[in-house]
């Protein structure tokens, strides 16, 4: 499935999954924390545009912006447009209708940006991307994968069939115990040089750089003193959302949190906030490897 613009959108993703309502919600603590963040950012995108655009002539009228637009459709990203077109021609579509039909799926609606909701709908999704969604999947990952049991970066030998009795290889694994048996396990898993490597690039990448610029602090590169009241604002309500997760880390009824903490990992990815370094938490600005 190709990851485009259109499926990006937090709300596409997550509906993808059926986490979005129902008893299953709980279970998925990306959606929970996820969806309020974008709700945040449709919010604030929203209020912001309006500052600098009195109505959605304004939008269709700025030929930067819609040059910006057809310049990403046409140049930037025409592959995956190409790919979804070139899929739906084999289905049966004309020319014409694939073309039209892929633009809509790619992109989400045809043509230039009609109004003001749409250019919101496509900042927050390009700032989701670069933000809560790398966040999510990024500054776990030493956490998660950095014991080597928890993530083997290889296996360096064929695993053998379940219950398969005559194979040799079987026979090791569940004919042995305690220290022998882990012995036999550790045959199959990264050797001790390529998991030292695995785990130094890993906390890299799961680092906070000295200098990153989190959610809940201010943007300096907006100056203009309606918008800094807005981001202010912004900044206020990413301050309350942290509490917000916090206390639902804390409620029993959210069991894939906090099951007994020996069970759970508290889901701490979407935090607004973070210190430098390794805190398996915070949500910067945009990506910044």
């Amino acid at each position: 499935m190709l990851l485009t613009l259109h499926c990006m959108v937090a709300y596409k993703r997550v509906s993808l999954h059926n986490v979005t309502s129902g008893p299953f919600a709980p279970l998925c603590c990306y959606s929970q924390d996820g969806l309020e963040l974008w709700d945040a950012y449709i919010k604030y995108f929203t209020n912001y545009l309006k500052l600098y655009y009195k109505g959605d002539a304004d939008v269709v009228e700025d030929p930067e912006l819609q040059a910006w637009w057809t310049e990403v459709k046409t140049q930037a990203h025409v592959d995956v447009m190409n790919v979804v077109k070139e899929d739906l021609m084999r289905a049966g579509k004309d020319k014409d209708t694939a073309a039209k039909e892929a633009e809509k799926e790619v992109w989400g609606f045809n043509g230039g940006i009609p109004n003001v909701d749409k250019l919101a709908w496509i900042l927050a999704t390009l700032a989701w991307t670069a933000s809560g969604h790398h966040a999510a999947v990024n500054f776990g990952q030493y956490d998660y994968s950095a014991l080597m049991l928890n993530v083997s970066s290889m296996v360096r030998r064929p695993i053998p069939k379940p219950d398969d009795k005559n194979d040799p290889a079987y026979k090791a694994l569940v004919e042995k115990s305690s220290d022998a048996q882990e012995a036999e396990i550790l045959t199959y898993l990264s050797d001790f040089t390529s998991t030292l490597k695995v785990m130094t690039t890993v906390k890299l990448l799961s680092s906070h750089a000295d200098d990153e610029h989190t959610l809940d602090e201010p943007n300096a590169m907006i100056t203009d003193k309606a918008a800094v009241a807005l981001n202010q604002q912004f900044i206020n309500r990413m301050k309350a959302m942290e509490m917000k997760f916090i206390n639902r880390n804390r409620d029993p009824k959210n069991w894939t949190r906090v099951k007994g903490k020996t069970e759970a990992l508290e889901y701490t990815l979407l935090y607004p906030s973070s210190k430098p370094g390794v805190t398996m938490r915070g949500v910067p600005y945009s990506v910044s490897i």
